[in-house]
């Protein structure tokens, strides 16, 4: 579909600065991670630059493709956050600041972390003659995410911390909380929900109307979006920040990895995800190959219909048949064949090394053993084995999720288990365990590591209240009571035991099957692009900052 740009719009208490000791306080982290917010000098420059032409991205698919904040998660709402979209926080991934001015300039709040005021920037424009950012505008957005019918992943967490708004000045916007929360580290452009779109416009044009033509504040206008297959964006001539140095943008939605290489190859794209096993390919064909620093998202698995009663006969309901799918995989033999040794092993997903808890949680990684495995199955009553249905869903930054999968199921053949794969999209996934159907199979998912508010999403997935309906779900009472906790308390060490506690859980469990945590690749033509400093491969965010030759 094509947009139109036509539209004219008509026309509290602040605390203390919260320094880099509160929040070694307030959150238990130390070192790199902690940074200083509000401060200006880090607002992106408005250096003019002259524009290349467009430029060509080509990626995993995914599904739904959004355009409007609460109609994709966080990881298909990468490709419109940073882009068409901005936040109030900005996350520099060169750094791993994470408390960057950004929409709002500075933040402010109480003592008790209760109250937190936010100044927006003045002058900030939105697409399409949508008029000027203000505070009301950051209302509704949040609003948005809020509502019943929003699928955003923080829903959940913000309609229970947020207990009310006030906008006392066009640039000021209020939040009042119902327990202490950092609530800026869940504003930031790494993975937030909350993307910032104009009032007026979406209530004038109806929601129909303004997915069709989207407005945002990014460098970016979204010209044409074309369902599941791709983005055409124009550069925004009136954006406050620094101008990206591509006058336009592409992406492109293709599954075949191999058929995104031979794209690069023949100069019909620009940059693509790769699989690691293509690395020496792309290097070969003069193409630019980038890993990121750390690792950024995380491989998994999830057990299916866990939310479900036991009488469905899903072998994986028998803890000792997940912990025989759990020990019988070489993870070392998959990091160091499939992901080329771009990977970490990992015990628990979501919590990075900047998280509260990371270091209770971060427990040894389960032990490769195929023979305890062998025997854990046939203790459960599957001496001869069984069929299980594995789907995995491909999606940026673990591109070679895929070849995981054959690996996985050649090492399970081992003790008798017989494996269907059976490839999926992602938003089949999300709706099945949204509206929590029976899944009789086990599935992939990826999700961003070294989270820096990762509160919202563990909630997401293991809160049998939350957005998801706790699709990994393992003993309800005793999960909601360290969420409780986790809700309520400001205490940095009652935090951190919380998080710990639902680790151990998890991991004591078995309650998924964790792989590793990945470093995303690209690979680009060096004609088209000097460099790229993005967070690769949670859905290429940040493409904006794509850095031309010239």
């Amino acid at each position: 579909m094509g947009f139109d740009r036509g539209f004219r719009r008509s026309a509290g208490p602040s605390g203390a600065r919260l320094t880099r000791r509160d929040l070694v306080k307030l959150l238990g982290v130390t070192g790199a991670g902690v940074t200083m917010l509000g401060l200006s000098a880090c607002a992106p420059a408005t250096k003019a630059k002259k524009q290349g032409g467009t430029v060509t991205v080509v990626t995993s698919p995914i599904s739904p493709t959004p355009a409007l904040p609460h109609q994709g998660s966080t990881a298909i709402s990468a490709f419109i956050r940073g882009t068409l979209y901005e936040t109030l926080v900005g996350f520099d991934p060169a750094t791993g600041r994470h408390d960057l001015p950004w929409l709002a300039e500075s933040w402010t709040h109480s003592d008790d972390l209760l109250t937190w005021t936010f100044r927006l920037r003045k002058g900030v424009k939105f697409h399409r003659g949508a008029g000027e950012l203000t505070s009301e505008d950051v209302k509704f957005s949040v609003e948005l995410i809020m509502r019943d019918d929003s699928v955003a992943a923080e829903k959940g967490f913000f309609k229970q911390t947020i207990s009310n708004m006030e906008t006392p000045d066009p640039y000021t916007i209020v939040f009042r909380l119902s327990r202490p929360n950092v609530i800026s580290d869940h504003f930031t452009n790494f993975d937030s929900s909350v993307l910032i779109t104009s009032k007026s416009y979406l209530v004038q044009m109806g929601e129909k109307g303004a997915a069709g033509a989207p407005v945002g504040t990014g460098p970016y206008v979204l010209d044409q979006l074309l369902p599941n297959q791709s983005y055409e964006y124009s550069a925004f001539p009136d954006y406050w920040g620094r101008k990206p140095d591509f006058s336009g943008l592409k992406i492109r939605f293709v599954a075949e990895e191999t058929t995104r290489l031979a794209m690069l190859q023949s100069g019909e794209a620009d940059i693509a995800d790769i699989p690691k096993r293509l690395i020496g390919d792309a290097k070969g064909a003069g193409l630019t190959v980038k890993a990121a620093a750390i690792p950024t998202v995380t491989g998994l698995y999830w057990f299916g219909s866990m939310y479900k009663p036991d009488n469905l006969g899903l072998p994986w309901k028998d803890k000792r048949v997940r912990e025989a799918l759990n020990i019988s995989i070489d993870r070392k033999a998959i990091i160091d064949g499939v992901l080329k040794g771009l990977a970490d092993p990992f015990t628990f997903h979501l919590l990075g090394p900047n998280s509260p808890g990371y270091e209770e949680i971060q427990r040894k990684p389960y032990a490769f053993d195929p023979q305890r495995a062998k025997q854990l199955i046939a203790d459960a009553g599957f001496a001869t084995g069984f069929d299980l249905v594995l789907r995995p869903y491909a999606l940026a930054g673990v591109p070679e999720i895929n070849d995981v999968t054959q690996a996985v199921a050649s090492q399970w053949s081992t003790m008798g288990v017989r494996t269907e794969i059976q490839p999926i999209d992602g938003g089949s996934v999300l709706a099945a365990y949204r509206s929590r159907q029976e899944m009789r199979y086990i599935f992939s998912t990826r999700n961003p590591y070294n989270l820096f508010a990762p509160e919202a999403l563990l909630q997401t997935f293991y809160q049998s209240k939350d957005t998801f309906g706790g699709i990994g779900q393992p003993d309800e009472t005793e999960v909601d009571k360290q969420f409780e906790i986790l809700n309520t308390s400001g205490d940095p060490g009652k935090r951190a035991q919380a998080m710990a506690r639902i680790g151990q859980i998890v991991h004591d469990g078995f309650w998924n099957i964790p792989i590793a945590a990945v470093r995303a690749v690209v690979a680009f033509r060096g004609s088209r692009i000097s460099d790229w400093v993005g967070t690769f491969g949670y859905g290429f965010d940040g493409l904006a900052t794509l850095k031309s030759p010239d």
